[in-house]
């Protein structure tokens, strides 16, 4: 299958779209925020794609090899008319590499491997446990340099693949052979990130509760406190949630400076949270429904790190790990000088060496019949009884 030259996809007065660059002979996604004077301050997220822009530039320089290329950023004003009005509308837009597919696309794919259909791609144990040691290698490398995302989700996490054609089958149509390249995962998205080095210019437009107002599952605590006591410092203020630059420089001391003392139990609550949602199956049935990956099925050692990983992961964001200062707006606990990351993947990498090994076990394979509904229609139409009489 060839995906198309160029995908649009609004979320918002953000517009992502995805096009082929013939020069660089690669694919180039943009991000563009657009902002009209109509709108509020607090409204102007265009500060974002500035923020994105350094971290992504200090990442670079950094040598974070986990973290997607930049490929260039520019700033716009243009005159727009509204009834008879005339308004300035600002336009920022950040371009960068297409790094691959999130862990979403995966969990849209329909894939064979040896010889069965998979719930997701990651139904394996095998799978599953090489996508946890890709995205902890991504997120030490990340975190080693004092970056922490925040926003970690399956949309903020690539996972490439090579692809490869295969002949066509008569009833299945065409084939395609993909082999994730786990080693190369990437984290993109850093709008909502914070650097130990760089002052926030701006509070994030994260919400520390979910649509029914409870505390939202996927942000640990430390997160959480610190957005809610910023929304209350605003509130004394008379001031709703702000995201203009020139408002917080005035700010002496500026509260945005908490931000910078998150550390990495963040990104790894979260990414317990996720890794838990993939293993059991989401309630919206993201991930293939109950019970994805067999927990049962290979070796002890690994069934019991499957099913209590993700659980111990999320205990970076426990109430053990908390005594929050609330003159300082910071954490009195302060993370272990020495991160787990490699730790744990030193104990995925045991446990790889032994389950058994199956032939193609780093591959799947997508067939036309289970993307195209046009495809898959005419080919039920053409197995019927009577048409195979007619045939």
């Amino acid at each position: 299958p060839v995906l198309p030259k160029r995908i649009s996809k609004r979320d918002g007065r953000v517009l992502l779209q995805r096009e082929w660059n013939p020069q660089k002979k690669k694919a180039i996604w943009t991000k563009t925020y657009q902002h009209s004077i109509a709108d509020s301050d607090e409204e102007d997220l265009s500060v974002f794609s500035e923020w994105e822009n350094t971290l992504i530039k200090r990442a670079y320089e950094d040598d974070v090899t986990s973290c997607f290329q930049l490929v260039e950023q520019s700033f716009k004003a243009s005159s727009i008319r509204s009834g008879d009005l005339p308004q300035r509308k600002r336009r920022s837009e950040m371009r960068t590499e297409d790094a691959g597919a999130d862990l979403y696309t995966w969990a849209l794919m329909k894939p064979w491997a040896n010889g069965s259909r998979q719930a997701h791609p990651f139904v394996q144990q095998r799978h599953y446990l090489k996508l946890a040691r890709g995205i902890l290698q991504a997120l030490f490398s990340f975190h080693e340099k004092g970056f922490i995302h925040c926003d970690f989700h399956p949309g903020n996490i690539v996972l490439p693949a090579r692809f490869t054609p295969l002949e066509p089958i008569e009833g299945v149509g065409e084939r395609v052979k993909i082999e994730p390249l786990w080693e190369k995962v990437c984290i993109i998205d850093l709008d909502c990130s914070v650097s130990e080095k760089i002052e926030p210019f701006s509070t994030f437009p994260l919400n520390p509760f979910d649509e029914a107002d409870g505390p939202s599952p996927r942000m640990s605590e430390h997160l959480r406190r610190r957005l809610l006591v910023m929304d209350d410092w605003l509130k004394a203020k008379g001031q709703t949630r702000r995201y203009d630059r020139k408002f917080w420089s005035k700010q002496k001391p500026n509260p945005l400076k908490s931000f910078m003392t998150l550390d990495w139990r963040e990104d790894l609550y979260q990414l317990g949270y996720w890794l838990g949602q993939i293993r059991d199956g989401s309630p919206d049935g993201t991930w293939g429904g109950a019970a994805c990956v067999d927990t049962t099925g290979g070796p002890k050692g690994g069934n019991i790190f499957i099913g209590t990983f993700a659980e111990e992961l999320m205990q970076w964001g426990g109430p053990e790990q908390i005594d929050w200062d609330s003159n300082s707006l910071t954490n009195r606990i302060i993370a272990p000088p020495e991160s787990p990351h490699i730790d744990y993947i030193s104990r995925i990498d045991a446990l790889l060496r032994h389950l058994p090994a199956h032939s193609n076990e780093d591959s799947f394979v997508l067939r036309r019949r289970d993307h195209d509904d046009a495809y898959a229609l005419q080919v039920a139409i053409k197995q019927t009884p009577i048409n195979r009489q007619k045939e």
